[in-house]
């Protein structure tokens, strides 16, 4: 992911990042074990990205049934 800009709010820190949603699976559970249960966040779509090579291609294998899943 990219942080984009990051800020406070009293005593809060707003973080504003672009993650990809595949990046994003698990993250409540990381995000409340590492600030011991204190922090959390929003998601909201914000844009359709060309996927890499290797993921369109184990897709279309899952797809096509050469490749488990």
């Amino acid at each position: 992911g990219k942080v984009e800009h990051q800020s406070r709010r009293g005593n809060l820190i707003l973080i504003e990042a672009r993650v990809p949603l595949s990046e994003m699976f698990e993250y409540a559970t990381s995000l409340r074990s590492h600030s011991q249960g204190r922090a959390t966040f929003t998601m909201e779509f914000d844009e359709y990205a060309q996927a890499p090579k290797s993921v369109g291609e184990t897709i279309i294998a899952r797809a096509e049934g050469r490749l488990l899943v």
